[in-house]
């Protein structure tokens, strides 16, 4: 018969904490991954769904003269 001490008994204790920690720290990182990647289909779930238009004409608008202004810039050599 094998004899167990005290400190392999302290060892597999510490080891199962350890893998315990572990296991919890992997299942928060992947609940977390999870959350963030379907979080902004849940708060975009119109737009996704194609019942609402995110960008109306204005948008587009207001958006083609900066766009413009930052390829004429970068044409002439300056960084916007």
């Amino acid at each position: 018969m094998k004899e167990l001490s005290s400190e392999d008994l302290q060892d597999k204790f510490k080891d199962s904490i350890s893998s315990k920690k572990e296991f919890l720290i992997v299942r928060a990182r992947i609940i977390t991954a999870v959350t963030l990647t379907l979080l902004p289909l849940v708060f975009f779930y119109p737009a996704v769904m194609g019942k609402l238009l995110l960008a109306p004409g204005d948008g587009w608008s207001q958006v083609l003269g900066i766009r413009i202004l930052i390829g004429e810039m970068i044409r002439n050599g300056h960084l916007p």
